[in-house]
């Protein structure tokens, strides 16, 4: 088939395929990736190179989209996605009446985009876990979708093609579609994807470290029922309009049925005040409720430990002076987990581990 500049495809591949043979360390690996790989896809990893060896730098202009056509002996649209590709990756970007310029050097290292829900001490701490275990051979960058299906949708259009693997928190508003969160999520490559601290049923990735929020609160409880057996009930404080797993009342439903103890779910904030029962232990998850339940107590005479139990998600310094009980997951080593597929590239889906502090409040 000839094109506008009179070479054949079987020309133009057999010229592309050569340049990748000649610029590649494996002269079989070249040829079976070029049978696979796109013409523009081969045009940006030939101009992506170019611009990693310095033959382009930063503000330089590239060949006009009728100049590389002509150059690399290609359509002009293998050059228009070719540059659109670059451009996706942030390494280029066009001036109506100028040109195309070099907007980025591209870094060299491995490539690392983390997607959390939210920003916190905790994942803080994970984040820290990652960039650690990673080490300086590593780029690690941070972007927050604030459980918006919509504002994860933009990162991607934004960061898409420009990582090597993609870290994500799938946590979104309640009662988003599940079909919604899958559809997201296949827009990634499947061996590009790594799930963190939360599982999606029917997601296909490369693997995944996370809480089974079920098993890791009724599990804790367990560990505790020798403590707790001077308690006739729990009673989860629970955020109104939180973004906290379900699965956690669930949980502790399921214990109190298997220890015949009294259950309830408060729900605090907007407005709604807590009360407290002697007899009663309190699971909070957020520090603001903690606080409250611990001024409340204080109040009304109410000891820890004896009258009421309180126990808490999370570990932090201030629990540990205060002599709170906690049920906390490794939020370090759970960011060691993924860093340490990542650099081992042997991938699957591992439970972060949860471990119980027994401190003085139950």
């Amino acid at each position: 088939m000839k094109t506008k500049y009179g070479n054949s495809k079987k020309h133009i591949n057999s010229g592309l395929d050569f340049w990748l043979m000649k610029n590649s360390s494996s002269n079989n690996l070249a040829s079976n990736a070029s049978r696979v790989i796109s013409l523009p896809a081969q045009l940006a990893l030939r101009l992506r190179l170019q611009i990693e060896r310095g033959e382009y730098g930063f503000g330089d202009k590239l060949l006009s989209v009728n100049k590389a056509a002509i150059t690399f002996k290609v359509a002009r649209d293998t050059v228009e996605k070719a540059y659109a590709l670059l451009r996706r990756e942030g390494l280029i970007s066009s001036i109506p009446g100028k040109g195309v310029f070099v907007e980025r050097v591209p870094d060299t290292r491995l490539r690392v985009l983390l997607l959390f829900n939210k920003l916190s001490a905790y994942k803080q701490m994970v984040y820290d876990g990652i960039v650690t275990g990673l080490g300086s051979g590593a780029s690690v960058d941070l972007c927050i979708h604030h459980y918006d299906p919509a504002i994860f949708s933009e990162l991607l259009d934004r960061h898409l093609g420009g990582y090597h693997y993609y870290v994500l928190m799938p946590h979104f508003f309640e009662g988003t579609p599940e079909s919604m969160v899958l559809e997201l999520l296949e827009r990634i490559p499947s061996e590009q994807l790594l799930l963190l601290d939360k599982m999606v049923q029917g997601a296909n990735y490369l693997g995944a470290v996370f809480q089974d929020f079920f098993c890791d609160i009724c599990e804790g409880l367990c560990a505790m029922r020798e403590m707790l057996r001077i308690y006739n009930a729990l009673e989860l404080v629970f955020p109104s309009g939180s973004h906290h797993p379900k699965e956690i009342i669930d949980g502790v439903r399921y214990y109190c049925e298997l220890d015949s103890k009294a259950f309830n779910v408060s729900f605090s904030g907007l407005g709604k005040a807590i009360s407290l029962t002697s007899g009663s232990v309190y699971i909070v998850l957020r520090e603001q409720d903690l606080a409250e339940v611990l001024l409340l107590a204080k109040n009304t005479g109410l000891i820890l430990g004896r009258d009421i139990g309180v126990i808490s998600f999370n570990d932090t310094a201030l629990k540990q002076v205060l002599d709170i009980t906690v049920v906390s997951t490794d939020f370090s080593q759970m960011g060691n987990f993924i860093a340490d597929m990542i650099q081992r590239k042997m991938f699957s889906s591992k439970r972060n581990p949860m471990q119980v502090l027994l401190r003085g409040s139950v």
